[in-house]
C-alpha cells in the first residue's frame, strides 16, 4: 500500500508512464489488486486515496500500478503477489531491489522476516514480525495480520512501521511513527475493482 503517501514513499518524485503487461497481476485476499480496486483513508482531518490504475511488467514480476492522491499531489508504486507473499517492486521510478516484502504467505501469527533492499542509492532495513489483531475504523471493525517493524530505516532515516492487512479489504489501517511525528491512515470506504 502506498505508506502515508509524502512519508513512507517519497522516495523520489517522478511518475513514470504506465505500460501495460502482458498478464493481469497475480492477486491476494490480503491485498486485492484487481483494476479499479480503490481504497479511501483518513489521516486526522487529511484525505488519502490509493487506487489499483493497471499493471506493469518490471523485470520478470507482472505488478500493480497503485496511485495514492493526497493534498493535490500523487505518488505511484507498483506491487506484486508471489507465492512467498506480497511485495513493493517499485516506488515512483526507483525499482526496490530486492523487491520489498510487505506480508508473507500465508500469513501467519509469530512469522518474521528481514528486509535488505536498495533504492534510488539508498538502503532498506528492518525486521517485520506478525501479529494477529481487531482493529476499528472508519469502514468498520475487521480480524487483520498486523505487520510491523520497530527498526525499519530508509537511508539514514530510523522509524517504526505498522500495517494491519484484513482478508478481502487489504491494509485498512497503517502507522508511521518518525522522528517524534506518529501518523495513521484508517480505512474510511473501500471499493473492490469492476
Amino acid at each position: 500500500m502506498i505508506g502515508l503517501a509524502s512519508l513512507v514513499c517519497s522516495f523520489h518524485a517522478g511518475l513514470a508512464p504506465p505500460a501495460r503487461a502482458q498478464n493481469p497481476p497475480a492477486t491476494s485476499p490480503f491485498y486485492p489488486l484487481k483494476v479499479g480496486t480503490t481504497w479511501h483513508y483518513r489521516a486526522g482531518p487529511d484525505k488519502l486515496t490509493v487506487k489499483v490504475t493497471g499493471e506493469e511488467k518490471i523485470g520478470d514480476l507482472t505488478c500493480a500500478r497503485l496511485e495514492a492522491s493526497f493534498a493535490g499531489t500523487k505518488k505511484v508504486e507498483f506491487v506484486a503477489v508471489m507465492m512467498a507473499g506480497i511485495f513493493r517492486v517499485k516506488s515512483q521510478d526507483k525499482e526496490i531491489k530486492p523487491a520489498l516484502c510487505l506480508l508473507e504467505l500465508p500469513p501467519q501469527k509469530g512469522k518474521s522476516w528481514k528486509v535488505d533492499s536498495e533504492t534510488g542509492g539508498e538502503k532498506i532495513k528492518g525486521t517485520f514480525v506478525v501479529d494477529e489483531e481487531e482493529v476499528l475504523v472508519p469502514a468498520g471493525k475487521f480480524k487483520t495480520f498486523k505487520v510491523s517493524s520497530t527498526d525499519f530505516t530508509i537511508g539514514a532515516r530510523r522509524m517504526s512501521v505498522t500495517y494491519w492487512f484484513a482478508e478481502g479489504k487489504g491494509v485498512v489501517k497503517q502507522r508511521l511513527e518518525i522522528g517524534g511525528f506518529d501518523v495513521i491512515l484508517e480505512l474510511e470506504r473501500f471499493e473492490p475493482g469492476p
